[in-house]
């Protein structure tokens, strides 16, 4: 089985504005909001929303996230405060053994600074954006959470560190 993961780090005062959006493949939707956003309800359009205290880390959000899954989910979608952007269903086929990251196009220029001098610029074809959603293993997901210390986007780099097998689809 699987489920969507949404880790609510913004003010959810009013709704939440992919929810309509959620694969219909799931079997569970959890929304993390910070506790001081607004008194939440337990169900909000048939999302389960669980408070979490204001000021944890999104390791320790990720673990009551977590903890908060029936037992029989193996694989679970993981969404930030952004819209969704790129195929959920593909990027969980993607999940194998462990991890799975949409990634995009970097359309941006990024330069290379040292001691605030411009130093370089970065070749576009080699560096690619991080989307949302992710997919990982029930496992994997715990694995990453143990590790602490993380944001969002760094996630599949700290499997990638722990030995976990991150693919990527575009």
């Amino acid at each position: 089985m699987a489920a969507i993961l949404w880790a609510a780090t913004f003010s959810v005062s009013g709704g939440f504005p992919a929810a309509r959006s959620f694969p219909r493949f799931v079997d569970d939707v959890i929304v993390l909001v910070r506790s001081s956003d607004r008194p939440v309800s337990q169900r909000d359009g048939g999302v389960r929303i669980i408070p979490i205290p204001q000021g944890i880390s999104l390791a320790d959000a990720l673990a009551i996230g977590v903890g908060a899954l029936p037992d029989d989910v193996d694989q679970v979608l993981l969404y930030d405060g952004e819209e969704p952007s790129a195929d959920a269903l593909e990027v969980l086929d993607g999940v194998g053994d462990g991890w799975c990251v949409a990634l995009a196009d970097m359309t941006e220029t990024v330069k290379i600074v040292d001691a605030g001098l411009v130093t370089g610029t970065l070749d576009r074809d080699t560096v690619l954006r991080v989307r949302t959603p992710q997919a990982a293993t029930r496992a994997a997901l715990a694995a990453v959470i143990a590790d602490a210390g993380f944001s969002f986007s760094a996630m599949p780099s700290r499997a990638a560190r722990l030995g976990i097998p991150v693919t990527t689809v575009r």
